[in-house]
């Protein structure tokens, strides 16, 4: 099902009241089937970081994120810092554009792109450079393939959504891998106190209800 989905409001950027209690909707249904309606529009209030999860040293893990009037929040680019727990010590850069830094770099001009969206798994929390999955992946396949490591830290898939439809406008991908955890269906209906964008179902009907 087509989904023109549209960057919220200036009320909505601000985080009005307003916004998020649904003044600011991009026309966004989504749905399955011919016969049945599972519809829904994309809801946003304010926008934050990430979230607060503290790093030793007193370094906050928000401080990698930045507010994003479309996703809710996205990575800082260009950045580099240290991310320090009991459990460990990773070092963590981002590239130009706020996604995490690939390593070994992408070819320049691939043949194939793949596409890997998720939360804080495919961001690759605390693991240093170099040793995300999608490294590894990148280095084991051809150097005419290139990975996009598109993973940001408190994601649901409702988010994961926006930015696939983001990405899709962007470049051609000749593959979609999606990251999941039993924790993305929960993040999909958690607002964060009005920081993340989330879908609200407008009509549910079923397609074969019994004695038909």
């Amino acid at each position: 099902m087509n989904c023109a989905s549209q960057p919220p409001s200036a009320a909505a950027r601000r985080g009005s009241r307003e916004a998020l209690e649904g003044d600011a909707q991009p026309d966004c249904p989504f749905g399955i089937g011919a016969d049945g309606c599972v519809a829904g529009r994309a809801r946003y209030g304010g926008y934050a970081a990430a979230d607060g999860r503290r790093a030793r040293g007193g370094k906050s893990l928000s401080g990698s994120h930045q507010s994003d009037a479309y996703l809710g929040w996205s990575g800082k680019p260009n950045l580099r810092l240290r991310f320090r727990r009991p459990e460990f010590d990773a070092l963590v850069e981002h590239d130009a554009e706020g996604w995490r830094q690939p390593k070994p770099p992408r070819p320049a001009v691939p043949t194939s792109r793949i596409l890997v969206l998720g939360d804080s798994f495919t961001w690759g929390w605390g693991v240093s450079q170099g040793q995300v999955f999608t490294d590894l992946l990148q280095a084991a396949l051809p150097a005419t393939v290139a990975v996009y490591n598109r993973g940001i830290p408190g994601f649901g898939t409702a988010q994961e959504y926006l930015l696939l439809q983001r990405e899709l406008a962007a470049r051609v991908y000749d593959a979609v891998v999606l990251m999941f955890y039993m924790n993305d269906l929960s993040d999909n209906i958690s607002s964060r106190q009005g920081r993340r964008p989330y879908f609200e179902a407008t009509c549910v009907r079923a397609t074969n209800p019994p004695g038909r």
